[in-house]
């Protein structure tokens, strides 16, 4: 089976009508436009540099999953402010 995927828009906000294809057992991973791998990083385990990553953010009790993409510092500072995100997205 092909894995799906999903092209960010500019404002970097991802809507969808399901989330079927992250419930199921996937491999996350993210590319630039011309096919350049973007590394992975964890908010606890990332070294503090300047390197962009994508980070998993974790879940909300509204039933939203949040990625960032951007250095660990502000992969951080994103996730202490979930919940205001969280209320903004909507």
């Amino acid at each position: 089976m092909k894995a799906p995927v999903f092209l960010f828009p500019t404002n970097l906000i991802l809507r969808v009508n399901t989330i079927a294809p992250f419930q199921a057992w996937h491999v996350l991973e993210a590319r630039y436009t011309d096919g350049s791998n973007i590394p992975q990083g964890h908010i606890h385990g990332a070294p503090d540099d300047d390197i962009i990553r994508l980070y998993g953010l974790g879940g909300s009790s509204s039933k939203k999953v949040f990625y960032f993409l951007g250095t660990r510092k502000q992969a951080a500072e994103a996730h202490g402010n979930l919940h205001k995100i969280d209320r903004d997205i909507d």
